[in-house]
């Protein structure tokens, strides 16, 4: 049994965007997380679900790593999370003691912690149908025992499968403080489950607080920012990286400007390195490996065109314009949902579109040719998001 949280000093189990920390949208999310968490309470014990834990030390030091593998196990079986409080608390304690000494490990973080908080993901949607359920089932256990929760940075939908709509309707309800990433899509989806409007605020992307700040034009000679997620969630293949790359090269070239390939996720399945390894130029650093490091590479860009969500918001964030290019329904959705935070900075194309390919040079023109103008709403937008995420974060010491 947990003991009574403290103002000064609550037990905080962190499950983030992915554990493998190979995406630096995830991680730079998961380090904002960390860091309003410790402004609100010096103190907290804080502890993050990870399958890494040598990438946790580096990116997020002094927390404590949580075998992740202990949750994909204990919800292989799906423990029963229904009836009274104790006796949920009795039945996970003793599944604990009759299985590998990571389930046990958390779930005796689950039945010790103050809160459960899920930091920045996009992890209920129909694109990833496995890891909304376990989501769901994490949350379901965790109102089971009493454990207050909080999803933070969140990107919600599409959600059309209607299996997971039914079950999202009968878990997120409980759920005590939802942040969500835009507003277009999110607090519908969260309403038709039932879930309080009081219970949301649509802050924007955590990440925009790393990113956010830039000190001004990039130093000459600017650069034309590129990249794209290969991926089947994504909806971009190697076809469109073949034209895509065709289209920045002759964009650098009319403007007199170096491209800068941007590379968000190291995954093996999707590594964006790939993706434009060819315009590389020799001499050139090797792909940044921490979030910082991918926005001070974006910083010296004067526009980009990117295909991956965390490419877009590190550039806009620093009052850097955007096209982004959407292949499919989740990433529509993470785009047109940028597109409403930020304006006219972010262009959003339709890869599915008629002549989507043509539309990009007039685009990324017109953004290279206004991006001084453009900047200073960009980066109005990123503080007033930062702002909102900031106080929303402050809602979690009512949940203790």
């Amino acid at each position: 049994m947990s003991a009574p949280p403290t103002a000064s000093a609550p037990r905080i189990l962190i499950d983030p965007g992915s554990h493998h920390l190979l995406n630096l949208g995830d991680v730079a999310m998961l380090q904002v997380c960390v860091d309003r968490l410790r402004a609100l309470w010096p103190g907290a014990e804080m502890r993050v679900l990870t399958a890494a834990p040598e990438l946790l030390a580096q990116h997020c030091p002094g927390v404590t790593p949580v075998d992740a593998t202990g949750r994909y196990g204990l919800f292989e079986t799906r423990p029963a999370a229904r009836g009274p409080r104790r006796l949920a608390r009795a039945r996970l304690a003793l599944a604990a003691r009759r299985r590998p000494a990571a389930v046990a490990a958390y779930a005796h973080e689950l039945l010790t912690a103050d809160l459960l908080a899920l930091s920045g993901r996009g992890g209920l949607t129909d694109a990833f149908p496995d890891e909304s359920r376990e989501v769901l089932d994490e949350l379901e256990l965790a109102r089971a025992i009493g454990l207050p929760t909080a999803l933070l940075g969140q990107g919600v939908g599409p959600l059309d499968d209607v299996a997971l709509r039914e079950r999202a309707a009968r878990v997120l309800p409980s759920v005590g403080l939802f942040t969500l990433r835009e507003g277009l899509r999110g607090p519908a989806i969260l309403a038709s489950a039932g879930v309080h409007a009081a219970n949301v605020v649509v802050t924007g992307d955590d990440a925009v607080e790393l990113a956010g700040g830039g000190a001004g034009s990039p130093k000459p000679p600017p650069r034309l920012g590129v990249n794209a997620r290969v991926a089947p969630y994504a909806g971009i293949d190697t076809e469109d990286i073949t034209a895509l790359a065709r289209i920045a090269a002759r964009a650098a070239e009319r403007h007199g400007a170096k491209l800068q390939p941007i590379a968000i996720s190291a995954h093996p399945a999707e590594d964006d390195r790939k993706a434009f390894a060819d315009l590389v130029e020799p001499g050139e650093p090797p792909a940044p490996t921490t979030p910082r490091g991918v926005v001070d590479a974006i910083g010296g860009c004067r526009a980009v065109v990117v295909g991956s969500y965390h490419a877009a918001v590190f550039a806009l964030a620093q009052g850097v314009p955007a096209v982004g290019l959407a292949a499919s329904p989740y990433y529509a959705d993470k785009l047109h949902g940028l597109r409403d935070q930020f304006g006219e900075g972010c262009r959003v194309i339709d890869l599915g579109g008629p002549d989507a390919l043509d539309a990009i040079e007039p685009a990324l023109d017109d953004l290279w040719r206004r991006a001084d103008e453009l900047a200073v709403d960009l980066r109005a937008a990123a503080e007033r998001q930062a702002i909102r995420g900031r106080d929303a974060y402050a809602r979690l010491e009512t949940l203790l």
